[in-house]
């Protein structure tokens, strides 16, 4: 449906619609079901919006917003409880897989067999690798430290430091 005959419905249900154009309109709701279905469904939505009363504001709404918006937020993310605990949980994970690794519980390295993996599209075979299982375990606990201090940076330093610039 176009826009000019969702308009031309309204007015209709609002009897806005001149004469001419009404009974036009009326000609075409009785050879179109859809056309129907479609007033329907706005009779439905204007019926459903006359039930609703507009709340007005309070007096001193503008001046409320308008105060709020030169206030400075101190956290957009974490509040500083929930960014500590996150990193000390990073901390822990971190202290876990390193304890893990000083003892052993990974191998040096970690042979990829690719002989299952052979597709019968493929005409020559991939060849076999090995991955270093120590590099990636500690890739992973370097990023895992960096992205701690910059929770703990963004959370709890950042924010504390600012309430005390604050206070000065």
């Amino acid at each position: 449906m176009n826009s000019s005959l969702d308009e031309k419905m309204m007015d209709y249900l609002d009897g806005l619609l001149p004469a001419e154009e009404r009974a036009q309109l009326e000609r075409e709701l009785l050879t179109s079901p859809r056309l129907r279905e479609r007033l329907e469904m706005f009779r439905l939505l204007a019926q459903t919006f006359s039930k609703q009363s507009v709340q007005q504001p309070s007096k001193d709404f503008t001046e409320s917003v308008l105060s709020d918006l030169n206030r400075k937020r101190l956290s957009a993310g974490f509040s500083p409880r929930n960014g500590f605990l996150l990193f000390v949980g990073v901390v822990v994970a971190v202290l876990v897989v390193s304890f893990f690794l000083g003892n052993g519980f990974y191998g040096d390295q970690l042979n990829i067999a690719t002989k299952e993996l052979a597709l019968p599209q493929l005409k020559q075979s991939i060849p076999a690798f090995n991955v270093n299982s120590n590099l990636i375990i500690n890739g992973i606990l370097i990023v895992a430290s960096a992205i701690s201090f910059v929770v703990l940076d963004r959370t709890v330093l950042k924010p504390l430091f600012q309430k005390r610039m604050h206070q000065f």
